[in-house]
């Protein structure tokens, strides 16, 4: 059985829509350390549930597993979308650094 006590992860997508470009430093900064902590939260899931963790790397379609398992699967899913985020606000906070500067 699989039971997810407490995650708070962070969706960018479910916050009100923001303008980067316009961001100075330190929002942009808070955005990334914010995914980078969700990275670290969900991140030990990979090692907790190897046989999820090769579905989701596989990227195989998983439509009918229990509660637990669904959302495990569902978190695992979202550690690219964290990392390329992550990735991303790098480039904006250079931008935002030569704008400033």
């Amino acid at each position: 059985m699989y039971e997810i006590l407490s995650i708070s992860v962070l969706f960018i997508e479910t916050k009100p829509k923001r303008n980067l470009d316009t961001m100075d430093v330190g929002e942009l900064e808070a955005l990334r350390e914010e995914s980078v902590e969700s990275i670290a939260e969900i991140e030990p899931l990979k090692d907790q549930h190897p046989e999820i963790w090769k579905k989701v790397e596989a990227d195989e379609f998983i439509g009918n597993l229990p509660t637990g398992e669904q959302n495990v699967f569902q978190l695992l899913s979202r550690l690219s979308t964290y990392r390329d985020q992550v990735e991303l606000l790098d480039l904006y906070i250079e931008q935002a650094k030569l704008r400033e500067s």
